[in-house]
């Protein structure tokens, strides 16, 4: 009967080893897979900084004058449309949050 118990715990270790290891081979290639992502990322990002920072330093630029003579259009064009919803949303909020947060409302 111990043999038996032995054969039992035994199947119970390389069964339970297996899907260690299986799910070791799936992290690594999840791992790779975020690596990449990653770096795509960091890539996407470094190609946006410098448009960020030229619309930051272009809304530096405005002047109250400019911000009421654009809101004063009886239809802006889109485009101006959205730059308004955006100078106008929360500071506690990101802008994600507030075009949701407008979507949610419509």
């Amino acid at each position: 009967m111990c043999f038996f118990l032995g054969s039992t715990n035994t199947a119970t270790v390389v069964s339970k080893q297996t899907i260690a290891q299986e799910k070791q081979i799936d992290l690594s290639a999840q791992s790779e897979v975020i690596t990449r992502e990653k770096a795509e990322a960091e890539i996407a990002l470094a190609d946006a900084i410098p448009a960020l920072e030229a619309a930051a330093e272009a809304l530096n630029s405005l002047k109250k004058d400019d911000i009421t003579e654009i809101r004063s259009f009886a239809k802006p064009n889109i485009y101006v449309q959205k730059v308004n919803q955006f100078m106008n949303f929360p500071p506690e909020m990101t802008p994600i949050e507030y075009q949701q947060q407008v979507h949610a409302r419509v």
